[in-house]
């Protein structure tokens, strides 16, 4: 994560991430809780503009794409897809650990 944060002026984060980091926390055991939800809170507070809503445009073109993906017989998580069709909607790429995740989408990764 030391990745992320020297990038502050040129990632932004998906509203998802957020919700995915915040529900991480709260089923992480008792005693990294704490932790888990201070960093969390840093990221909100260093990205504050840069936490990018889910709005209709991307709703629309995440349905669009689960159409597509179905089309052809492929699938995603229901997470992996929205937050593709979130990138694909603004012309981003994707930051992951997991780019394979994101392949059935087409969406460009950065694998850190």
């Amino acid at each position: 994560m030391h990745w992320l944060a020297s990038q502050v002026d040129a990632v932004y984060l998906s509203a998802l991430t957020i919700a995915e980091l915040r529900y991480g926390v709260s089923i992480a055991p008792a005693g990294k809780q704490a932790r888990l939800e201070a960093f969390v809170g840093r990221l909100q507070t260093v990205h504050g503009d840069g936490i990018l809503p889910i709005t209709e445009p991307v709703l629309i073109r995440w349905k669009g794409l689960l159409a597509e993906l179905k089309a052809s017989g492929r699938v995603m998580s229901c997470e992996d897809s929205l937050l593709a069709a979130h990138a694909l909607e603004l012309g981003f790429g994707v930051a992951t650990l997991n780019a394979v995740h994101f392949t059935p989408a087409g969406v460009v990764c950065a694998e850190f």
